[in-house]
């Protein structure tokens, strides 16, 4: 291989190349600058594939022809250009010399040329490859010691427009003449710093944003320039990005801000509205495609950022035309600065792309229309100024009317403090109340006649314990203009002490700075948060109580059927039938605590009928204080509304409160009862909805309640008796939660209490989901055969499903059971295809290991429409019990029961749906 290369050389030196026709540059001792571009010859490799061996091939030689166009401009090519020219040195001292290429989007140039007889040098350089001579052009050095002509070759490529302005330079010439660019350049760059310094000064003084968008204009003017002429060359893996990439979005940068300060300088939303959305338009499209440049061919968006700048150009041409014929004349100035810039641009782009020749003015064009733009934009800028002078006479009229409106707010701001429903107070920065409203006064006690709260610090209504809290507030409005302070206490004019909500806000107030305070009283919202603690409490406790209630009531069910089994096998006279005859009693007894653990739980729910309380209220008083040596008295206005309640459950309430006003009265006492209909609106602080209620107070003269005590009165377990549960109470308050009332009470020490009880007014007429107990019970005319009957039960309790089988066989049933739902619907459905189908399904709701109660009843309606069907629960957090016809049920039984209750269920739904 380098036998080849090196014999290739040596063919260039030796074969004569029929179509060299070149002059030779003569290199001497009185010249520094050789302009070499009529002694080129140019050759386009489209391919780049030649390499310098192929330069010795006369055919490719052929191929070379003579520059006639001054500096070489190809436009945006991708292909390779070689060029070469003759050099003779004739000095007769021993210089230096560089090939200067004053363009700097090339990304690779070669140079190869003959320093020996036999051997060539090659030197490259380029944007992304390390310079021999640190300068902003390619400067590439060129030794010819000998008297013999020379031939150069240089092989040129690039992505972007490729234009070859080459100089031949002595060494000492080319550093003159660098000095001499270099100086211009800093005197430009110079002009450009200080034009943006000054902006910057104006733009802070007037806040114009036409100031800010120059600034950026120039700003992004000078970095596009410095890279245009070289100056950002500085480590070679960091350059071609910066000069493709990053410095063709600085071009778009220059449209965009040169298109916003064509859109704030001119005002052409005001004077030519089409344009101005043209403008914004260009903007918008201009800011989508910058990104393009890094996924898109450099060539195609070489040629979109060019159209794009013809384009911006002749916006705002056109806008500053528009703008001046509007009548702003301060755009005439703008229309001749703009016209040199772009004269000038356009001539250099028609440099780059080859349609005009590289010289001074065309090199330079950039500088030349930019500091043409900077002399006649200060003529513009001084008539913006006598404009700004204007508008500020006019903003001067504009602020005398705000004053005035200022005045007409200040009025309007008293009147809606005094409007507000809440507690304004307006303080100056030191504290001191400057301004407060009726609500407020109210709030701190004020009395007619009372010293208005003026001119008083706010620290007269704090607690002396709590200054140094408040002092963290202050800072803390001061730091950051609000504040919101829960739960603190303040002292009013009497000296009481009130729990408030405050917060603080800054305002604008008369031209200067005030907080206005909002004070809310927060005793309401206490217990309102007071009565939501109590039922969660409730909650809690009743998802205890409901486990246990369901398994007390299977194991209550089962011993009841067992006792009663027993029973029906022992004569009268016998002592073991006279024991569970008693047992029955206390299986009563114990049913009656199941029900208080189930009105903890959610399974507790009521079953309602619309009854007047004043009907059994009388029975409920005279029972529960018999034997006592309490009096009372019953008090019930006219026209008492009927309530939808659990007379049951009701009765339970008013025992539970008529049993402590007898344990609060052990020396004797009175009760007064009074029942009325009130009004719950929405105004009215109670955790219920607005709407009718009926009113039943419970008045008494014991010793009454502490403020500490009267605080846990409804907590579960909570009591002060020796021998009480701490339950009454709370079961009470969970039975008026489920009916949607509320319970409320209100003691003094030595004054006695009082027990509020609102329970909802009927409003509509309520479906008793029950057998109503004034059905006609069958008699023995129309009693159903019992034989007839076929029962299906079904139970996850064996006991159950045993003993109540065994006693409704004797009874003459037909039973059959199933311990979940999917056997029950499999017996079910096979009854119906051998034709002997149940007469009655019992079913429980709760299986704990199966398909409970509510799927099954789903399940066997589908299978038969007409199905009748008991439903039969110790437990249940659903309204099915309450309401179980809506459910598919036509009976329903509660555990615990016995074998006589569920025989009175079963005779009634054979009786009444047959």
């Amino acid at each position: 291989m380098y036998l080849v290369f090196y014999f290739s050389l040596l063919l260039i030196v030796i074969l004569p190349i029929p179509s060299f026709a070149l002059n030779t540059i003569q290199l001497t001792d009185n010249k520094g600058r050789y302009d070499i571009l009529p002694d080129i010859e140019i050759l386009e490799d489209r391919e780049k594939s030649l390499t310098i061996n192929d330069m010795a091939n006369p055919a490719i030689s052929k191929r070379f022809s003579p520059n006639k166009h001054g500096t070489p401009a190809f436009g945006l090519t991708n292909s390779a250009y070689w060029i070469r020219f003759n050099v003779k040195n004739n000095s007769t001292i021993n210089q230096s010399f560089f090939i200067e290429i004053s363009y700097v989007y090339i990304e690779k140039i070669v140079l190869f040329y003959q320093k020996t007889d036999t051997i060539h040098i090659q030197e490259s350089t380029g944007i992304a490859i390390e310079r021999k001579i640190k300068y902003k052009y390619f400067v590439i050095p060129i030794e010819i010691t000998d008297k013999n002509t020379h031939t150069v070759y240089m092989r040129f490529e690039t992505g972007y427009s490729l234009s070859i302005p080459i100089v031949l330079w002595s060494k000492e010439a080319f550093y003159w003449a660098a000095l001499i660019d270099e100086s211009l350049n800093g005197l430009y760059f110079g002009v450009l710093l200080a034009l943006i310094l000054y902006n910057c000064f104006i733009f802070v003084s007037v806040h114009d944003l036409a100031y800010l968008y120059y600034i950026l204009y120039t700003a992004c003017m000078a970095i596009y320039q410095l890279a245009y002429y070289g100056y950002t060359y500085i480590t070679p893996a960091t350059k071609k990005i910066f000069f493709y990439e990053t410095n063709l979005n600085v071009i778009f940068l220059l449209i965009i801000f040169g298109l916003l300060f064509t859109k704030s300088f001119l005002k052409t939303k005001q004077y030519s509205p089409k344009i101005d959305k043209l403008t914004t338009y260009m903007i918008f499209i201009t800011i989508v495609l910058m990104p393009c440049v890094y996924f898109i061919p450099r060539h195609v968006y070489l040629s979109i950022e060019r159209l794009l700048a013809i384009l911006a150009g002749l916006i705002l041409i056109v806008a500053s035309t528009s703008c001046y014929f509007a009548g702003y004349k301060a755009a005439r100035y703008f229309i001749l600065s703009w016209l040199f810039f772009i004269v000038f641009m356009t001539m250099r782009t028609l440099t780059v792309i080859g349609i005009m020749p590289f010289n001074f003015i065309t090199d330079h064009g950039m500088q030349i229309g930019s500091a043409m733009e900077v002399i006649l934009f200060s003529f513009a800028l001084a008539d913006r100024i006598n404009i700004l002078n204007a508008s500020v006479k006019q903003y001067s009229c504009a602020l005398e009317k705000k004053v005035v409106e200022h005045r007409n707010m200040e009025t309007k701001y008293r009147s809606l403090m005094e409007q507000s429903s809440e507690a304004i107070m307006l303080l100056d920065t030191k504290g001191i109340i400057i301004e407060i409203n009726k609500q407020a006064e109210t709030l701190f006690g004020l009395k007619d006649g009372d010293k208005p709260l003026k001119n008083i610090c706010y620290k007269s209504f704090i607690p002396q314990d709590e200054h140094k809290i408040w002092k963290k507030y202050i800072l803390t409005i001061i730091k950051t203009g609000s504040i919101l302070i829960d739960d603190v206490r303040v002292v009013d004019n009497n000296g009481s002490t009130v729990l408030v909500d405050i917060t603080v806000n800054t305002i604008e107030y008369t031209g200067n700075t005030f907080y206005q305070a909002t004070v809310r009283d927060i005793a309401n919202r206490k217990k309102m948060e007071e009565n939501l603690r109590k039922t969660q409490k409730l909650e809690a406790i009743g998802i205890l109580a409901g486990g246990i209630a369901h398994d007390f009531n299977n194991i209550l069910t089962a011993l009841s059927i067992r006792v009663h089994y027993c029973l029906k096998r022992l004569s009268p006279e016998n002592r073991l039938f006279q024991v569970l005859k008693e047992s029955e009693g206390i299986f009563l007894m114990a049913k009656g605590l199941s029900q208080q653990l189930l009105t903890f739980s959610k399974g507790g729910v009521p079953i309602k009928r619309v009854v007047f309380i004043e009907k059994f209220l009388a029975d409920i008083v005279k029972m529960s204080l018999s034997g006592t040596n309490i009096s009372y008295e019953i008090s019930v206005t006219k026209n008492i509304l009927p309530v939808n309640i659990d007379e049951g459950q009701i009765m339970q309430v008013i025992t539970n409160i008529l049993i402590n006003a007898v344990q609060a009265m052990q020396s004797g006492g009175f009760v007064y009862i009074a029942v009325e209909n009130v009004i719950i609106d929405s105004k009215t602080l109670m955790p219920v909805q607005a709407g009718q209620y009926v009113l039943v107070s419970v008045r008494d003269t014991g010793y009454g309640i502490t403020s500490e005590n009267i605080k846990h009165i409804f907590d579960p377990f909570f009591t002060t008796k020796e021998n009480g549960s701490g339950l009454g109470l709370s079961i009470s308050y969970s039975i008026i939660k489920k009916h949607n009332g509320y319970i409320d009470v209100e003691s003094e020490v030595g004054k006695g209490t009082v027990f509020k009880v609102y329970l909802p007014a009927y409003e509509k007429a309520t479906r008793v989901f029950a057998i109503d107990t004034d059905i006609n019970i069958y008699d023995e005319k129309t009693k159903p055969t019992i034989s007839a009957m076929k029962l299906l039960i079904m139970d996850d309790d064996d006991n159950i499903n045993e003993f109540v089988g065994k006693l409704l066989q004797e009874e003459g049933y037909t039973v059959e059971v199933a311990k979940e739902g999917r056997q029950a619907i499999e017996k079910y459905k096979n009854a119906m295809e051998n034709k002997t189908p149940f007469n009655i399904v019992i079913i429980d709701l709760t299986i704990r290991h199966g398909m409970g109660g509510k799927i099954t009843i789903e399940e066997l309606i589908k299978i038969d429409p007409t199905v009748k069907a008991v439903v039969t629960s110790g437990y249940s957090n659903e309204p099915i019990i309450a309401e179980f016809q809506q459910f598919g049920f036509k009976g329903v039984i509660t555990k615990p029961y016995n074998i006589d209750e569920l025989k009175e269920v079963l005779h009634r739904l054979s009786n009444f749906y047959r």
